[in-house]
């Protein structure tokens, strides 16, 4: 796949000016922006595997593991969704040039949709935590949940059956994917709506006394997302062709990775320091911050040894972990997990 300007390069841009339409041609500014946020993802993924080796780290646990390594590879899906969608690179092959795989499923599905539930699903499980005092679990857990995917999977498959020129097709001349105004007008619905479900989770939880923020730390993600949503709509509707101009194809791309990249991190940076520079120096402050009421800690000292019990119900299967600190004080914790 070439970023230089060839002939064919070149006759592709004269064609388009031809038909009305400007195109910068992909360039080694395209290519710069792959490698760029590739070797962000990379980094990601050590942070991915450190947090899935220290699972069993109650301040990592509490983040849900499970979850947030899901919004990692729903965050490369967007990321490989938003190379076909925004042209970044040639659509000259099979994989590049099926426009419904992009646009309609690896973008706005697998990648935007699936990561606003994941967070969306972490707001409830806090929400049920902190304002119900219960667990997350029986008919409201599989009922929210298979409800929060299967809506905008069912309507992706709605639109992949339906007639290329009513959706969106590929014009092999310029390499393009071209979408009809209603798909435009429908998808950047669905896209709303899926972030809708991600804002209302953190309303539901705006109020709520969270030990560590929690809260705080989706709400973050949140606004990122929706500044990000925000930009690529003004820009879907101002510049119709937006992809073949450089800039915008770019900063669009840019400024969604670079939302996906604030949501996970700030969840998960601070339990990932500590547990690699502070490990049981935060541990046993984690656990008194878990646990503020005196009347929960049961301390008995035993042979010179004191002991803290704290319990906590972040998700649905008990775990317990003793961690001794200095080799004088033991802190038991138990955990619910995913």
């Amino acid at each position: 796949m070439s970023f230089t300007f060839t002939e064919k390069e070149k006759g592709r841009v004269v064609f388009a000016s031809l038909v009305g339409v400007t195109l910068d041609h992909i360039g080694k500014a395209d290519l710069a922006t792959i490698i760029a946020i590739t070797v962000l993802y990379s980094v990601q993924l050590l942070a991915v595997v450190y947090m899935v080796l220290n699972r069993n780290y109650p301040p990592i646990r509490a983040k849900g593991v499970l979850t947030m390594t899901c919004v990692y590879i729903c965050g490369i899906s967007w990321f490989i969704g938003g190379l076909g969608t925004h042209e970044v690179l040639h659509l000259s092959n099979k994989f590049w040039s099926n426009c419904t795989l992009h646009i309609v499923w690896l973008r706005p599905v697998t990648g935007e949709a699936f990561i606003f539930n994941l967070l969306y699903l972490r707001c409830i499980r806090l929400f049920f935590k902190y304002q119900l005092h219960r667990p997350f679990e029986g008919m409201w857990k599989y009922m929210i949940t298979i409800t929060s995917f299967a809506i905008p999977v069912i309507c992706a498959v709605i639109i992949t059956l339906l007639p290329k020129k009513e959706t969106v097709s590929f014009v092999d001349v310029l390499e393009i994917c071209n979408m009809s105004p209603r798909f435009k007008d429908a998808s950047t619905a669905l896209n709303w709506t899926a972030l809708g479900t991600f804002v209302v989770g953190c309303l539901l939880i705006h109020r709520t006394i969270c030990f560590f923020g929690e809260n705080r730390e989706l709400e973050v993600g949140c606004i990122a997302f929706i500044v990000a949503q925000l930009y690529h709509t003004l820009v879907y509707y101002k510049y119709n062709l937006y992809p073949s101009l450089l800039k915008w194809r770019l900063s669009i791309i840019l400024v969604e990775q670079a939302a996906v990249y604030i949501a996970w991190w700030t969840i998960m940076y601070k339990p990932l320091y500590q547990c690699l520079v502070h490990r049981d120096e935060y541990m046993v402050e984690w656990s008194k911050r878990a646990d503020p009421v005196p009347s929960l800690h049961s301390k008995s000292p035993t042979e010179g040894a004191q002991t803290s019990g704290i319990q906590i119900q972040d998700h649905q299967a008990a775990v317990s972990h003793n961690y001794f600190v200095n080799g004088s004080t033991k802190v038991s914790v138990s955990i619910q997990t995913e």
